[in-house]
């Protein structure tokens, strides 16, 4: 009898793992998998950008003061940088100060005056310690100077020119100025950028009349935008609206820094532009009295 009931008991749990097993099979083949028919796809924008040396390095040996309009005429460091890839890209030229010379023996940067230009171009010309501050990029750096900054269309080459001397402000009152050296490297950063964001580019020139700046900005949008509106700062008093020519009177006797930055139709800004201007003192005409006898 006993024996009965546990072949009763081995036929039942048999019958349950049979019904398990077959429930498992079932259920198994009631699940449905399916895929996409497509893939998906990420591509990577490219971002790739070359920097190329056209001449030897600027060598300032036992240098002195000279006049601004020597320093332009000094024999240039020429250089290229190439976008090679399909996609426009922004780029940064930077000059990178070496710490390789020791602190004590650094010639400042506001006794140096830096002038790039694109070959053909104006550019810029600034006393290097007035230009902005950025992060510096390569090793052994101790600071870095913004110069210039601009896009590449792709697989374009831009070309460069760099002069760097000791502007004529710098007197032998500078004492500092003396038996020091100065080595730096230019750099470029680079990033992508939409086509609607590239910004247009703008020139300004200045003229003076008696007690009056006149202000005339030359703005160029990218492709078929337009620009749209027109900025002025004079002597970092503040951003106002303004036209393509532009007059400040009533100006006092002394230097005067002009600020221009333009935007587009998109909302896009351009770099800010300046130039400085002196108003002098009006020469004394001295008159003779006529005497009738």
């Amino acid at each position: 009898m006993e024996n009965k009931k546990k072949k009763n008991l081995f036929i039942t749990l048999g019958v349950i793992g049979a019904l398990l097993l077959v429930v498992g099979i079932t259920y198994a083949y009631w699940i449905l998998t399916k895929q996409q028919t497509g893939e998906n796809v990420v591509n990577s924008a490219c971002l790739s950008m070359d920097i190329e040396s056209e001449s030897d390095d600027i060598t300032l040996d036992k240098t002195y003061p000279i006049l601004d309009s020597e320093g332009r005429k000094l024999k240039p460091y020429k250089f290229s940088v190439h976008n090679k890839c399909d996609d426009m890209a922004t780029y940064q030229i930077n000059l990178e100060s070496l710490s390789k010379v020791l602190e004590a023996n650094r010639l400042s940067p506001n006794y140096l005056k830096v002038k790039l230009n694109e070959v053909g171009q104006e550019g810029i010309e600034k006393v290097l310690g007035e230009t902005s501050p950025t992060d510096t990029t390569i090793a052994n750096t101790y600071e870095a100077h913004k110069l210039m900054s601009g896009y590449l269309e792709g697989n374009e080459t831009k070309n460069f020119e760099l002069r760097i001397w000791m502007h004529e402000k710098v007197t032998v009152e500078n004492i500092d100025s003396m038996n020091k050296e100065f080595k730096s490297k230019i750099t470029v950063t680079s990033t992508y950028i939409n086509e609607d964001d590239v910004p247009p580019t703008s020139e300004l020139a200045l003229s003076v009349c008696e007690n009056t700046i006149t202000a005339t900005a030359t703005a160029i949008p990218y492709k078929d935008k337009s620009i749209s509106k027109y900025e002025y700062q004079i002597d970092e008093e503040g951003w106002q609206d303004g036209k393509a020519t532009q007059e400040f009177t009533n100006q006092l006797e002394g230097d005067h820094t002009i600020q221009l930055r333009v935007t587009d139709n998109l909302g896009a800004v351009s770099e800010e532009v300046e130039q400085t201007v002196n108003i002098g003192t009006p020469e004394m005409v001295e008159i003779a009295e006529n005497k009738f006898q």
